[in-house]
Order: C-alpha cells, then structure tokens, then sequence
C-alpha cells in the first residue's frame, strides 16, 4: 500500500545536503517492523559529480528493529568516510530497506537535482508512528495533486 510520497529538490549550487538517517523509526510514518515497509528513489535527472547523489552505508540495516526503536545512535562523521555514494540515471528506481543508513551531499553542480520518494508498507502493518494530514491543507494537496496529473514526464525533466 502506498503510503508516503515526496519531491526533494536539490536547486543548483545551493542543493541542501540531506543528513544520514535511517526510514524506519521516523517520527512521522513509520511501521512498527522493519520489514513492513518499503522506499523507492526515483532521480528525475542522471547523477552528477559535486550533485548531492544519494550515498548509503553498505551492510548498515543488519541491526535489530529494538535497537533502532530505542534510539541507536548514527555518526555522522563516521558515515561520511564509510559512504558508497550510489549513481543513478533519471527513471531509475532505487529501492531502499527501511533501516539502510542513507543521505546525500550538497548540490554544488549547475544543474537541479530532483527526485521522487514513496514509500510503501503492507495492508495489515502495524505502525509504530503515523501523523494525521492536517485537513485544513487538503485543498492545497488536491489542487497539487491536480498539477501533477495534467504533467507529462518530459515536463518535469
């Protein structure tokens, strides 16, 4: 079940870095079992050297749902020199396990870097988290949602 959706834009030269975090355990949706649910990356242009490309921490999901759950500890220093940073062309799908160490850099290149995030999660999952929408802002969604709709995927490129 799709549960979770996201555009993360990366503007050139300015792209904001995303921290190292794991999915699972988030305080705004989350399963309450690791493997209940699912994110896919999906770049809307290739990588790029300097572009702020995803990066993750190999091997760094085989770790206890409990451990995370309370709280384990992620060192940021430490994963910028264990990173494997992972090139993508547009239209790639990257599949991520929910407690996969993962970030990315700053967008220092001269072109914008975009890319959707869904997430997925079983019918019958249990969640440890999950915030309400506001529905005061369920004009604004809908209106957005009418805007992608009527884009073709050569319009977003």
């Amino acid at each position: 079940m799709l549960n979770f959706i996201q555009i993360i834009r990366k503007p050139a030269k300015i792209g904001p870095r995303l921290s190292w975090h794991r999915d699972f355990a988030n305080k705004y949706i989350s399963t309450k079992h690791s493997e209940h649910m699912i994110r896919v990356l999906i770049p809307l242009q290739d990588s790029v050297v300097n572009g702020g490309s995803t990066a993750i921490i190999p091997k760094s999901h085989h770790v206890a749902d409990a451990k995370v759950i309370q709280g384990l500890p992620i060192d940021q220093a430490e994963c910028e020199h264990q990173q494997k940073i992972i090139p993508l062309k547009a239209d790639d799908l990257f599949a991520i396990h929910s407690k996969l160490i993962h970030g990315g850099g700053f967008n220092l290149s001269s072109i914008d870097r975009d890319q959707m995030v869904i997430q997925f999660a079983l019918n019958n999952a249990v969640y440890l988290h999950m915030i309400e929408p506001d529905a005061s802002l369920e004009p604004f969604f809908l209106s957005s949602l009418n805007q992608i709709k009527s884009c073709t995927a050569q319009d977003v490129r």
